[in-house]
């Protein structure tokens, strides 16, 4: 009758980890779906970057300057030819992509 219970109860513990497969199994899907999406989704791009924390470099802050309606014609040895005169260009990005859910 003991021999019972126990198995009865290591079937139970059986089961339990079974379910916890089944979790994990069923978790790992969802994050791969969410991957998927998030290389195919514009939207969901948009919506992972602006949950991303950002770091700011204060120093690299103060040396920052935005410039805008700049033709797309623009190109990069033009503007450091222009801004070189107030002091060393250290980087130029062109900031144009839109984004989708800018309409």
């Amino acid at each position: 009758d003991n021999k019972k219970k126990v198995d009865d109860e290591a079937d139970d513990f059986s089961e339990n980890d079974d379910n916890l497969n089944d979790d994990d199994d069923q978790e790992k899907e969802t994050l791969k779906a969410k991957e998927v999406k998030l290389k195919t989704d514009k939207m969901a791009m948009v919506k992972h970057e602006d949950t991303k924390k950002r770091i700011v470099n204060e120093e690299q802050e103060k040396r920052t300057i935005f410039v805008g309606n700049l033709s797309v014609n623009t190109k990069k040895p033009h503007l450091k030819k222009l801004f070189s005169k107030f002091g060393k260009i250290e980087t130029i990005r062109f900031r144009c992509a839109g984004r989708p859910d800018m309409k």
